[in-house]
């Protein structure tokens, strides 16, 4: 070789990787995220503006706030605040180029093909999914940890800061990090690399102190953090599953089984030492949090196990440095095609506007990020303009004036009304009710609005979510309203209460009725009055060993109502063991009205229940089941103007425009808000009547579909019918319109649509507002409203 050779050998290498860091620098810039959660009174947006709040103001996780998210949730999604847009700028600016360099760094052990599509891959998902990015580089720790090379040394510090800070972002990624340095460390302590068993957890320790430290977090709520986090966490599965399609589970199989062949071919086809032991073991550790992940809730969220199963399985030589030839080569790229494959398919079918999202956001961010980058005052402003205009839209004048400074909690899960009326927001440590899913997260809630730290007002709203039965969510917080809060008036549907100084509840006020065991399938009578009841449902070992590694199924009970009609709602066991309210359960703010005011009401009156026995509940409980109930002689006392507050309530002309005569639907209507206006929920196969005032003869109104339908759901859309009810007994009616929604792939059914019609001359009935399934008969998601109903005389005159 010459001295000319020698010397251009540098220059050549150089100019190979040229391409890469370009396409590094792309990669990264597409990856940043600096958008802006809108601060909306919806599920989601609610929490993430709660959490963004509770950071803000440095409250403390896991003492002040409890949820699935640490004290850095800001960098996964936020609301806008000030005094967090900078600091969240330059994180998102270190931690999407530690994730871009690390795997631009270690695909170079790929061949350029797989390289390529390695690369590429990893920035699409990225570009839609967050959580993929902390998984896959936690993954790529347990790599450099391994290795003994000195540039993965190198590589793990960063990597180890990422993985704090991932840590302090949301528990699942805590638990990752934790359970890889483990691992790490304990195989490099059989390795006998004792400097590097000791600098790893020392060097993540740091960090993830500092982190804490600078969150504004206390060193003495730390305990309180992890374990009430480890609560959050081992609860979730148990009360939050949801059942994935047929088709999503299968495909997720085939993709988990075509992973884990991949993993054991370059495994057996790489030298055998205890390094690729471990990375083995954490990478199995990850794959399984990713699955958990997934299909613990479903929905759209199994797309999140895919998206990792899809970068493992093309980093798969990477991991363990497979001397793969030509056969075994051939089969290993076969099985990453069928990850790929299936993978997009399900993610196409089960989240269909995935892809488009991806184009969307991806053109979007080419535009967005470089004003930021260049320009953050001016996207401040932007972002304060916008909350300043939604401040608008969804103001509570007449609560703003009564509540004043006091403080103030959002029962349900609406937390930004608050936040958007500029409320001394004081949240209950788990701020959304149908998150307080075990017995100590339950009681923790329920142990605040008994102390001297309760807020001074409550804005109520019973909000029960995938079709649970109402009174488990905060069974002690209801109680407390009850007894220590009086209802005061309501405004767009938010309930408003007010702290009195009536004695705390306490155990001293259930008197024991009765102590009896009972089983599935068998119906119990329940006493009479207010009854607050215990339920031991206990798991089987079967049952404990398919939760854990997928999920608890879907318990049901059925009440026997003292109208004569039953109602089926899903039943969670963990909260049943530490009590509820089983008589009466109210179904909405104006039902827990009715209780609290002592008026009689059959519709919420249960004389008998029963757990449904389908088969499963065998499987996954223990067939003895003991019930206690206990009478609650307190909570009820006559007050005539709470039940006319009820009534008023229950005839939602706020919303409508008028009261509505007759509500007929399988599960309780809600409010919702579509674009600022607010909307009645009746879910199809639904009906709403109003009475026709005299001399009407026109009639306008608004309808849509939630947002949520087609951003968290996947609807296959409504029909929505306008019908005219003669008051004549078996005459026909008439349909003045009829229309079908499909928002999920039409825009422009997302919008608010309207109608029109003439009402016939001199005849006397009602209005019909039905909701009925889409043309695929389908109801999941199927998210549909009612709004601003108008009559008006020949003149126009709008009539009451």
């Amino acid at each position: 070789m010459t001295f000319s050779d020698r010397r251009d050998r540098p220059v050549t290498a150089v100019l190979s990787f040229l391409p890469y860091f370009a396409f590094a620098i792309c990669s990264w810039y597409l990856t940043l995220n600096f958008a802006k959660t809108p601060l909306i009174p919806q599920l989601d947006a609610s929490w993430i503006a709660a959490l963004t709040f509770a950071a803000a103001d440095k409250l403390q996780f896991g003492r002040d706030v409890i949820f699935t998210y640490g004290p850095l949730c800001h960098l996964a999604f936020s609301t806008y605040a000030p005094s967090l847009f900078i600091p969240d700028l330059f994180l998102e600016l270190g931690i999407k180029a530690i994730y871009v360099a690390t795997l631009v760094i270690l695909s170079m052990r790929m061949s350029a093909a797989r390289r390529c599509g390695f690369l590429i891959v990893a920035t699409l998902v990225a570009v839609v999914s967050y959580q993929v990015i902390y998984f896959f580089t936690i993954t790529c720790l347990a790599i450099c940890l391994a290795c003994q090379s000195r540039s993965s040394l190198i590589l793990a510090l960063p990597l180890l800061a990422f993985a704090a800070v991932a840590s302090l972002v949301k528990l699942t990624f805590l638990w990752a990090a934790v359970l890889v340095i483990a691992c790490g460390v304990f195989f490099a302590l059989l390795e006998g690399r004792v400097i590097l068993a000791l600098i790893a957890p020392v060097v993540y320790s740091g960090f993830f102190a500092l982190g804490w430290h600078l969150a504004g977090q206390s060193f003495r709520t730390l305990p309180d953090f992890l374990r009430n986090g480890v609560d959050v966490t081992t609860g979730y599965a148990a009360t939050m599953s949801r059942s994935p399609s047929a088709g999503a589970l299968i495909a997720a199989l085939v993709v988990l089984a075509a992973v884990i062949a991949q993993l054991v071919m370059c495994f057996k086809h790489a030298e055998r030492n205890r390094q690729n032991w471990a990375v083995v073991i954490s990478v199995a550790v990850v794959l399984f949090l990713a699955w958990k992940l997934g299909f613990s809730r479903a929905g759209g969220h199994i797309a999140e196990f895919f998206y990792y199963a899809m970068l493992l399985s093309l980093g798969a030589r990477l991991l363990f440095r497979p001397a793969l030839f030509h056969k075994s080569g051939l089969i290993e790229t076969g099985l990453a095609a069928v990850v790929i494959m299936t993978s997009c398919s399900s993610i196409l079918l089960e989240v269909p506007g995935t892809f488009s999202t991806l184009v969307t956001v991806g053109r979007a961010r080419w535009t967005s990020n470089i004003w930021t980058l260049i320009s953050p005052g001016r996207q401040c402003a932007k972002y304060e303009a916008r909350d300043i205009q939604l401040a608008k839209t969804y103001e509570l004048p007449r609560i703003k004036q009564t509540v004043g400074r006091d403080t103030v909690d959002v029962f349900g899960y609406e937390q930004a009304i608050a936040l958007l009326n500029r409320l001394n927001y004081t949240p209950n440590p788990v701020v959304q009710t149908y998150c307080a899913y075990t017995p100590r997260l339950a009681t923790i809630n329920g142990d605040f609005y008994r102390s001297s730290a309760a807020p001074k007002h409550a804005i109520f709203k019973l909000q029960p979510i995938d079709n649970r039965l109402p009174t488990l969510d905060c069974a002690d917080v209801l109680v407390s309203l009850a007894t220590r809060y009086l209802p005061l008036f309501s405004e767009k549907g938010y309930l408003l209460f007010q702290l009195t100084k009536a004695p705390p509840y306490g155990h001293a006020i259930k008197t024991p009725i009765s102590d009896s065991e009972f089983t599935a399938g068998q119906t119990i009578d329940v006493p009479p009055g207010a009854v607050w009841c215990e339920i031991d449902l206990p798991d089987s070992f079967i049952g404990k060993v398919i939760s854990f590694i997928y999920q608890a199924p879907t318990v049901e009970v059925e009440l026997n109502m003292d109208n004569g009609k039953a109602s089926r709602r899903r039943f969670l066991p963990t909260l049943a063991h530490s009590g509820f309210l089983i008589n009466p359960v109210p179904f909405n703010a104006a039902d827990f009205l009715d209780f609290i005011s002592g008026e009689p009401n059959p519709a919420i009156t249960v004389r008998s229940f029963k757990i449904v026995n389908n088969g499963i509940v065998q499987l996954f409980y223990k067939h003895t089941t003991r019930c206690r109930f206990w009478s609650l002689p307190q909570l009820t006392t006559r007050n005539p103007r709470i039940a006319a507050l009820a009534t008023d309530l229950r005839g939602y002309a706020d919303v409508l425009g008028h009261p509505a005569a007759q509500i007929t639907t399988h599960i309780p209507v809600e409010r919702f808000f579509v674009q600022g206006r607010e909307f009645l929920l009746v879910h199809p196969t639904g009906e709403v009547r109003l009475d026709i005032p005299a001399q009407a003869a026109h009639v306008r109104g608004e309808f849509a579909m939630k947002e949520e339908s087609y951003t968290m759901g996947n609807t296959a859309g409504a029909t929505f019918q306008v019908e005219f009810v003669p008051r004549i007994p078996n005459a026909g009616r008439t349909v003045f319109c009829r229309r079908i929604l499909a928002p999920l792939t039409t825009a422009g059914d997302r919008e608010v649509q309207r109608f029109e019609a003439d009402l016939p001359r001199d005849s006397e009935g009602q209005l019909a507002l039905r909701t009925l399934p889409g043309p695929s008969g389908k109801i999941d998601w199927a998210w549909t409203g009612w709004s601003n109903i108008e009559f008006t005389d020949l003149s126009g005159r709008k009539l009451q």
